[in-house]
């Protein structure tokens, strides 16, 4: 546990709780609610071209092309590793 300056603690553990795949999806799920929940700031964002909407963009092109793969191992159950 580390507690940080103005008073929030945080955890971390030794074993992750998801795995690639996971973080992808949770990670879209959180970007749908905003772009869908608050529309009025999801556009301000992306006609300031913020940080937000900056990394958003990258998140969006890294899951289109790994997400497929790591659908495919996570039905398949087994590991690939391309060069």
């Amino acid at each position: 546990m580390y507690n940080g300056e103005d008073g929030q603690n945080f955890f971390h553990v030794e074993n992750l709780p998801l795995n690639e795949f996971g973080y992808y999806y949770v990670a879209l799920f959180i970007a749908g609610n905003y772009a869908r929940y608050y529309p009025d700031l999801w556009i301000e964002d992306i006609k300031a071209n913020s940080d937000l909407c900056f990394f958003l963009e990258i998140l969006t092109e890294e899951a289109t092309n790994r997400l497929a793969v790591l659908t495919l191992m996570e039905l398949n159950r087994k590991l690939y590793i391309f060069k």
